[in-house]
């Protein structure tokens, strides 16, 4: 007896996806690709503008590639200016250490 459940229970699965496929197979052909529209275009026209879009591409990595070179250009000049900006900042330190010596000497 289980010897023959057993094998009903293995062709249910075979039956049951054969099913499937049949109801598959059947909305494959039932679609008909009806929800491909043709926007009249040639394939040539359609390859042309693909061509263009490529070309924009690597014009605009180009174009990235250019900014980070501009970029690490300008990192490196806040820098060198930073630098300048400090020793700018000892220099007047430095004067205004000399005024207030002299301003000092005259007052003794």
């Amino acid at each position: 007896m289980n010897d023959v459940l057993s094998k009903i229970k293995k062709y249910k699965y075979i039956i049951i996806g054969g099913i499937i496929i049949v109801v598959l197979y059947v909305c494959s052909l039932w679609s008909d690709r009806k929800d491909l529209y043709d926007n009249g275009e040639p394939t040539d026209a359609i390859r042309s503008e693909l061509n263009r879009a490529e070309g924009a591409k690597q014009d605009i990595a180009g174009t990235a590639s250019n900014i980070e070179g501009t970029s690490t250009k300008l990192e490196n000049a806040i820098g060198t200016a930073t630098d300048a900006s400090s020793n700018f900042e000892s220099i007047i330190d430095e004067c205004q250490s000399i005024i207030d010596a002299v301003r000092k000497q005259s007052t003794d």
